[in-house]
């Protein structure tokens, strides 16, 4: 080429393109090369030249997408947000009952709430909900969102949701952590619950009413998740969920474990599903999708390497050159590029095994949606029988007790496609979890069993007859578990997950007499328990009258006597020794009690007046044990109350006593003490064979001034006080030593009175003071220093005393009076362990036989 500057242009090659290099759409250039003579040989490349094609004027910026999900109950809908609402608000209801201390099978979420027990189904649901609160933050309400939860077992608790303010806060945001700890408030909240007590969603679901009015959110931001895993105790939450449901909340339910049943959360929320595994739970708690401010978590699992396409020619098939899109692994697809205004046809190609439970689809782009085209698919069981355990009953429910026969009633059904023919086997179990494990206990079983069942149709119901609840099943919230199972290869069953049912058994140590079903009718009478305690000592119970009573378990740490009257009898009879029951309490009167091998431990409270009372021992070291009667409720003669050996007992009635009798009463503690208003009759008795000398050293206080001891008797040394307000008939002692007996004198006198004004009941007396008896006080202490006495350091007083016979006074007594005291004075006659006896002359109020001065520290005084 001639030397010289030169332009390089393009011709862009149709109307349907356009220059983008080195110029634009609108501005097309060239490139520029100058050629000289000192160049030599030139050769130019590299001059580029970039064209685009321009998109056609009838392409859509429109797509068509969707998701392809695998549509578990099969209604077509793509089951999803957990969540909903532009500003949501959520109660979480968890189930708190003893079964969720079952481990759960699935990827491990650790020990969640700080029971030493690891991935157990509580932990599992505390990490859901969890994960749940996160999804919250995440979809940026975390601020702005609400949170209740409500804890269920056998009963129902409305979380506190504020660490800090006082009282019952009901909900908080997800991100609040108003103690400063680094810890979420809701996740504290979880994490402090533990499993225990049974299954009650009527009690869940009131609970979840009270935070909803809390709340003050509306129908469309409100959601209600609810998580369980068993069958619920009782069939009465009907009317509870119909008010749930009437607020117009999202309502969903999940079942987590196989001890959850399917039907009773159905009632709940039609759409409810089981999780057999964290993974399953955490999935759905925790996945999220891709809408703004609504849902973003699906309970349906998108399905992957499914295809889908547009038939072009609408015949059903995917043919050659038709668009055709492979949905990813979260099922979803897109097809793009589509002409503006055309009629597309979507399908897809359903996998085998599955059945289309949604699609095909037809749409016009740009006239009609073209954005969530979602087809279900729903997996398709095979063609054969499947035997379901339908239900389980039993008699003489819902509270048994052991003794019990039970009749047992078992239903199986053919919930599959085939005729169910052939021999089956049937078990039944008592389980403490509701869970069939190796722990749980069969207790019959019916074997090859013919069953010709079509597909639909219930069995007979078969029963197992006489199952008597045995003596050691302790007092729980117990299940019934019944298992089918074909008993050879006649039915070809496959699907085992519902071969079993349940059904809730109440076990109590009770006896007597209660309404057992809620009608208001006795339909338990006069039940008889025979148990045995936890060192094997078998123990039989019985309450005649009205009334039951319950033991807590083989400890026998406490027995309440319920609904009692005075026409309520209790007996306790033992065989192999003797038993002790730490706590009794009674709700009313108590017509009597025997219960003469059994010894009281910690304490017995009884709200009414007890007629009779006997027990062993009521013996404590280190403590006090309280024996509390109350006022009679109905008419009611003064009581009888018996113990054979009492050791720090504080006894106190506000009924009164007819008689307070036992062998000894010992007290090396804080002092004991009896308060009634009246007692007829106080004796300790002695066991001379059981080597109980019938000492007394408690402090006995009778408050009615009217009132009269007939007797007071101490069989062996008394070392304590009786003060009454009213009179003493007689007294009988055979030693007493540092002790005080008095009728209508102050009981705020310390030592023997001195004076009138001492006096609170100028009528009160002491008819009689007697003692006898071969032994002294050395005999009964050690102590030498009493020497041969039987009176030592003593004090009785009224102000009107009757005949009064001591022996074996102790004159010194270390410079402290210590003697007798009244008004006036029938007889005083005093033998000395010398044999001599001195008499005191009443006429005169002075000494018979001996000078005053002779008798040193022992004094009479004249009040």
């Amino acid at each position: 080429m001639d030397s010289g500057t030169y332009r390089i242009a393009e011709v862009v090659q149709t109307a349907d393109w356009y220059q983008t290099y080195p110029g634009s759409p609108n501005f097309p250039a060239w490139h520029t090369v100058t050629i000289s003579p000192s160049n030599g040989w030139y050769y130019v490349t590299d001059l580029l030249f970039g064209n685009h094609e321009k998109i056609p004027s009838n392409i859509s910026s429109e797509v068509i997408s969707g998701t392809k999900f695998n549509d578990l109950n099969g209604n077509g809908i793509r089951d999803g947000g957990l969540i909903q609402g532009t500003d949501p608000d959520a109660i979480f209801i968890i189930d708190i009952s003893g079964s969720t201390a079952n481990s759960f099978i699935g990827t491990p979420v650790g020990d969640l709430n700080g029971n030493g027990a690891a991935n157990t189904i509580l932990d599992a649901e505390i990490a859901g909900f969890i994960a749940l609160n996160q999804q919250l933050i995440v979809q940026g309400f975390g601020n702005t969102a609400h949170v209740a939860i409500v804890s269920f077992s056998s009963s129902a608790a409305n979380l506190d949701m504020d660490p800090v303010a006082a009282g019952v806060q009901y909900y908080t945001t997800p991100s609040a952590d108003k103690n400063n700890n680094s810890v979420l408030d809701v996740v504290e909240a979880l994490k402090t619950l533990s499993s225990s007590g049974g299954t009650d969603y009527e009690k869940a679901l009131q609970a979840a009413l009270t935070a909803y009015n809390n709340l003050n959110t509306s129908a469309s931001n409100a959601n209600i998740i609810f998580l369980s895993d068993g069958e619920p105790n009782y069939q009465n939450y009907n009317d509870d969920v119909t008010a749930i449901k009437a607020t117009g909340a999202n309502v969903r339910a999940f079942g987590v474990g196989t001890g959850a049943t399917l039907s009773t959360l159905q009632q709940i929320d039609t759409g409810a599903q089981i999780f057999t595994s964290t993974n399953e739970l955490l999935n759905v708690f925790s996945g999220a999708g891709t809408g703004t401010g609504g849902s973003t978590t699906f309970t349906e699992p998108g399905i992957g390497g499914v295809t889908v396409y547009l038939d072009l020619d609408n015949d059903g098939q995917l043919d050659s050159g038709e668009p055709y899109q492979i949905t990813g692994t979260d099922g979803s697809y897109t097809f793009s590029g589509l002409i503006e205004g055309e009629t597309y046809v979507i399908r897809e190609v359903v996998p085998n095994g599955y059945a289309a439970t949604s699609g095909p689809y037809t749409v016009t782009v740009g006239e009609d949606s073209t954005l969530n085209l979602n087809f279900g698919n729903q997996e398709q069981a095979a063609t054969q029988p499947d035997l379901l355990a339908k239900s389980l009953s039993f008699t003489g429910g819902p509270i048994v007790v052991p003794g019990d026969k039970l009749t047992l009633s078992f239903i199986i059904s053919n919930v599959g496609t085939e005729t169910a023919d052939g021999p089956v086997n049937m078990y039944f179990y008592a389980s403490a979890d509701s869970v069939l494990d190796a722990s749980d206990t069969e207790i019959g079983t019916l074997v090859n069993q013919k069953i010709n069942l079509d597909p639909g149709e219930d069995s007979k119901a078969y029963t197992l007859k006489k199952y008597v609840i045995p003596s050691n099943m302790l007092p729980a919230d117990m299940t019934l578990i019944a298992k089918v199972e074909a008993a050879d290869t006649s039915i070809p069953e496959t699907n085992l997950t519902n071969n079993t049912t349940t059904a809730d058994m109440d076990v109590r140590w009770r006896f007597g007499s209660w309404d057992n079903d809620g009608d208001g009718v006795l339909d338990r009478k006069n039940v008889k328990l025979t148990v045995q305690d936890a060192l094997g000592v078998t123990c039989t119970f019985t309450m005649g009258g009205a009334g039951y009573g319950e033991l807590d378990g083989p400890n026998f740490n406490l027995m309440t006597l319920n609904n009692s009257t005075l026409k309520s009898k209790v007996a306790i009879k033992t065989s192999g020794g003797g038993t002790t029951i730490q706590d009794i309490t009674c709700d009313g009167d108590l017509g009597d009690l025997k219960a003469s091998t059994t010894n009281l431990g910690d304490s017995f409270t009884s709200d009414g007046t007890v007629a009779k009372f006997l027990m062993n021992d009521a013996v404590a070291s280190g403590k006090q044990i309280p024996f509390s009667i109350g006022s009679a409720l109905g008419a009611a003669k003064p009581g009888k109350i018996g113990f054979h050996q009492i050791k720090n007992v504080t006894f106190s009635s506000q009924s009164a006593i007819g008689s307070l009798t036992f062998a000894e009463w010992l007290d090396d503690g804080a002092a004991d003490t009896i308060t009634a208003p009246s007692i007829d009759k106080l004796e300790a008795k002695g066991d001379q064979k059981g080597g109980l000398d019938g000492d007394f050293m408690a402090d006995a206080t009778i408050t009615n001034v009217s009132s009269t001891l007939s007797a007071l008797t101490v069989n062996g040394l008394m070392n304590g006080s009786v003060r009454t307000a009213g009179s003493i008939k007689a007294v009988k002692l055979v030693a007493a030593l540092d002790s005080t007996i008095t009728a209508g004198i102050s009981n705020s006198v310390s030592g023997l009175p001195t004076s009138d004004s001492q006096i609170t009941n100028s009528t009160a007396s002491i008819g009689s003071v007697k003692m006898g008896g071969k032994k002294n006080i050395q005999d009964m202490t050690g102590n030498a220093a009493y020497g041969k006495h039987s009176y030592a350091n003593t004090n009785i007083s009224a102000p009107n005393m009757g005949a009064i016979t001591l022996i074996g006074v102790q004159r010194n007594n270390s410079g402290t009076d210590h003697g007798l005291a009244g008004d006036t004075f029938k007889s005083i006659k005093v033998t000395q362990p010398d044999k001599k006896s001195y008499s005191w002359d009443a006429k005169n109020n002075t000494w018979k036989t001996s000078p005053v001065e002779t008798w040193a520290d022992f004094t009479v005084n004249l009040l």
